[in-house]
Formats: structure tokens, C-alpha cells, sequence
């Protein structure tokens, strides 16, 4: 019997071996990959926490430097000189003393500008000056400066006189200075920090083709829109957002002096760079785990297997009657334990067809001999009727008598023939039972029986010849006594 690969047992041990091997394993990878992932995403949240944190503490503390600097400059009596020149030449003298500052100013009342360098322009319509000419420090988002033309903020301060406010002194940063407070922070190879005002227009940004020409609250992604405006709202925070089908990690903080807002974020492909590595070392592993078990369960299956496909064979063969086949003994375990049964089995069936053969053998020759004696018993018995015959052939008067005995002992000859037949057909059958194994001993007993009754019934027979010849004896003596002899057959009716 062949049976399809599918079905063998090497291929189902190697399947077992195989799904109870890898569903652990991938199991184990894949909850690995995504707990590393997520501790991955919090430990990568933290740092950008921290870092945004400092960035916003140290935008904070630099501005607040540069206001406790000019409220100093702007107690300077030349201020309130309204010396034109003298005033020029002491904002002069300030912003080269300021490294960082891109340009000095004095407005009066009116709004008017005495600047460092440049232009004397109107800046009364500014934010920064409607608010610092009311007596409060202002500091402006990123605008264009009139002066210079150069993009930045201004922070500003009022210029008092005994009198009361007769002015701002104002400094200008590019948006240079402020990409600087923010561009040492970073994360990784391609993670960047930006800034933001208080609106979501960009202040700070690598790509200078974004400062004040983006909103990102009004980007093309939907995302980047949401996470924009939870900035907005002056709180610590971190999120994810997807643009141009990259995906980010960002965390923001707000800068308490001016409400801006930094931040920091990170493309995913990078946060995630060690998780990746990982599971593809993993998957690796898997690779490499799965061949050495399916190596390794293809030996042990055929290991096994080896054995169970021999006595199959094996048994195949005794299922065709052949018993003279030799059973393997020398396997390990059951295995083994199987073969000594199957070879016992063996073992005791050839014992069993040996008796059954011999005992068929001792019936076909019993039936012979008995085959013998009944012929013997019927030429005896054809002789008795030849010399009945004769006799009747003597005595004209018994003739009709004879007659009806002569047919009577014909009859028993027939009889007996008949049972000559039936014991020679008994002996052939007999020796028919040495090839059925499973039906011989019952078969043997029933001729056994049968034989019985066949010597019974022979034994009636020959009784009833015996008490026959007897008679008829008894009847030739009474005849040859008579004195009175026929002279002339009689025909008895």
C-alpha cells in the first residue's frame, strides 16, 4: 500500500515539529517587536520632551537677558537728551556692544525711529511699540524690519523721563539669531527642531523657505493641522502626525515669556531604526530556526517512520498467506515491542496451519482406509447376491422371492457405492482444509463426525446382510429337508 507524502507520517511529524516549533517563536517575535516598539515610542517621547523643554528654557532665559539689558540701556540720561545725534551715537554704541543684535533703535512718542544703521522710519503702528509706549516690555513675533528689511523680532522697552514715558529703545534679531537659540538641539541624524508664534506661523525653521510663509495650522495634513493647534494652547505635549506620507514623532513646549511654542520632532523610520534591525535579526533567527528544526524533524521522523513502513510491509506480505516472512525485532521502544508481537503472531500461525495440515492429512488417510473396507464389504456383499442368485436360479418356487432379495441387496450396494462416493469426496474435501487456516479445525470436526455416522450406518448394513445370509441359510436347509419338490417353477405372487 502506497500512501501520498501528505499523508505519511514523516510529513505530518515534520508539520507537528514545524507549527509547534514556529507559532512560539513568532509569537514571541512579534510581541517582542511591538513592546520594543512601544518603549521605543516612550523612551523617544521622553528625550523629546527633555529636549523641548530646555530649548523653550533657554529661549526664555535669553530673552529675558536681553530685556534686563535694555531696561538698563533705557534709563541712559542721553535718552532724554532729544539730541538726535547724541542718541544715535548711544544705540550705536549698544548694538555693537550687543553681539547678537542685528539693530538698535529709539522711537519717540510719535513713533519715529533714530536707529543704529538704516533708515529713519515709523514704526507707531507696530504692536510692539503701541504696547511698550503704554509702559509694558513687548516682544514682538517675526516681522520684516523697516529699517533693514531683514526679517526678525524686536523686543522693546519703554524710556521713561521725569515727565513720564518719552520713548521705546528697541533691539531687532534676525530670524537667524533665533534659529541659533534652537538649531544645537537635535535628535538623532534627521530629527530637527522649529519655532513657532502664537498664531502657528514659523519663526525658526532649517528650511528658511518656511519662516513666515508656513501655518502650520493650515498645512495640507489634517494631522500636522491638529497637533498645530494642541500647541497653541500654551501646554507641554507630545503627538504624531504624518506629511508627505513620512511619519513623525513631535513633543512641544511653550516659551513662557512670548507664548511661542518649540519643537522638536522625528521621522518614525529613524525612532524605530533599532526595533527594525531587531525584528529583522529576528526574522533572521526564525529563518535559521525553522531549517535547522525541519532538518531535525525530518531525521526524527524518518527515524520513526522508518520502522512502521518495514512492519507494515511486513504485514502487508503475511496478508497475502506467505508466513515464511522474517519480522524485525531489532527496533527501540514500541516499535520494538510491536515487532516481538507481530513475529509471536507469526509464530503462532504457522502452528496452527502445521496442526491443521496434519490433521487433514490423518483424515484423508482414514477416509481411504475406510474407502478400502466399505468396497471390500460391497464386492462381499455382491457375492452373497450372486450366490443368492444362484440359488434362486435352483429353486424355481423361491424365484420371485430371490428376485425381490437380489433387488433389495442391489439397493444396499448402491447404497453402500453412494457412500463410497461421499467418503471420497469427504477425503477431497478434507484436503482442501489444509489451505483454509482460520476454518480447518472446525471443519475437521464436523468430518469427524460425519465419519461417525458413516461407520454407524455401514455397520447397520452389514448387520442386515448378516441376519440376511442367516436366513437364507435357515431357508436352504428347511428346502433340501422338504420331502415334496416341485416338479416345475412357481412363481410366488
Amino acid at each position: 500500500m502506497k500512501l501520498r507524502i501528505a499523508d505519511s507520517i514523516s510529513s505530518r511529524l515534520l508539520a507537528l515539529f514545524l507549527i509547534l516549533s514556529l507559532i512560539p517563536a513568532i509569537t514571541i517575535s512579534l510581541v517582542n517587536f511591538y513592546f520594543s516598539k512601544a518603549q521605543f515610542t516612550a523612551n523617544t517621547y521622553l528625550t523629546l520632551r527633555q529636549i523641548t523643554t530646555t530649548m523653550a528654557e533657554n529661549v526664555n532665559d535669553w530673552i529675558n537677558i536681553r530685556l534686563t539689558q535694555m531696561d538698563k540701556d533705557a534709563t541712559a540720561s542721553v535718552l532724554q537728551s532729544n539730541d538726535k545725534e547724541q542718541i544715535r551715537a548711544f544705540v550705536k554704541m549698544v548694538a555693537e556692544q550687543t553681539i547678537d543684535a542685528n539693530l538698535v533703535f529709539f522711537a519717540g512718542t510719535d513713533g519715529t525711529v533714530v536707529p543704529s544703521s538704516g533708515q529713519e522710519v515709523n514704526i507707531s503702528d507696530r504692536d510692539y511699540f503701541q504696547q511698550a509706549i503704554k509702559g509694558r516690555a513687548a516682544i514682538s513675533n517675526l516681522v520684516i524690519n523697516r529699517s533693514t528689511g531683514k526679517e526678525g523680532i524686536t523686543i522693546a522697552v519703554p524710556v521713561k523721563g521725569p515727565a513720564g514715558i518719552i520713548g521705546i529703545l528697541g533691539t531687532h534679531y534676525d530670524s537667524q539669531t533665533l534659529l541659533h537659540q534652537i538649531s544645537n538641539s537635535k535628535y538623532g541624524r534627521t530629527g530637527y527642531a522649529y519655532m513657532l508664534d502664537n498664531t502657528g506661523v514659523v519663526m525658526a525653521h532649517p528650511d528658511a523657505k518656511k519662516i513666515l510663509n508656513e501655518n502650520l495650522t493650515k498645512t495640507e495634513s489634517e494631522s500636522l493641522n491638529n497637533v498645530a493647534r494642541k500647541m497653541l494652547q500654551n501646554k507641554e505635549g507630545e503627538d504624531e502626525y504624518i506629511r508627505n506620507g513620512v511619519r513623525n514623532l513631535v513633543a512641544y513646549a511653550p516659551v513662557k515669556t512670548t507664548g511661542w511654542i518649540v519643537a522638536m520632532t522625528a521621522p518614525t523610520s529613524e525612532v524605530y531604526a533599532g526595533v527594525t534591525a531587531m525584528q529583522r535579526f529576528n526574522l533572521i533567527l526564525i529563518i535559521l530556526a525553522t531549517l535547522l528544526i525541519a532538518l531535525l524533524a525530518f531525521y526524527f521522523s524518518r527515524k520513526i517512520a522508518r520502522p512502521i513502513i518495514t512492519l507494515a510491509g511486513q504485514a502487508d506480505v503475511l496478508a497475502t498467506g506467505n508466513l515464511q516472512v522474517d519480522i524485525n525485532t531489532n527496533f527501540y521502544g514500541e516499535l520494538g515491542t510491536l515487532g516481538r508481537s507481530l513475529k509471536a503472531m507469526v509464530a503462532n500461525l504457522r502452528s496452527i496451519v502445521q496442526k491443521v495440515q496434519d490433521s487433514a492429512n490423518h483424515i484423508a488417510s482414514s477416509a481411504q482406509e475406510f474407502s478400502a473396507s466399505t468396497e471390500e464389504a460391497s464386492r462381499s456383499v455382491e457375492q452373497v447376491a450372486t450366490a443368492i442368485q444362484d440359488m434362486a436360479r435352483g429353486a424355481n418356487d423361491q424365484a420371485t422371492q430371490s428376485q425381490n432379495i437380489a433387488e433389495r441387496i442391489n439397493n444396499i450396494t448402491g447404497a453402500i457405492g453412494s457412500t463410497r462416493d461421499r467418503v471420497e469426496a469427504l477425503a477431497r474435501y478434507s484436503e482442501q482444509t489444509g489451505k483454509l487456516v482460520d476454518e480447518g479445525l472446525a471443519s475437521m470436526e464436523n468430518q469427524n463426525d460425519k465419519m461417525a455416522e458413516n461407520l454407524q450406518a455401514t455397520q447397520a448394513v452389514s448387520e442386515a446382510i448378516n441376519k440376511l445370509a442367516r436366513g437364507h441359510r435357515r431357508w436352504g436347509k428347511s428346502w433340501r429337508q422338504s420331502p415334496v419338490l416341485p416338479t416345475r417353477p412357481t412363481c410366488w405372487l
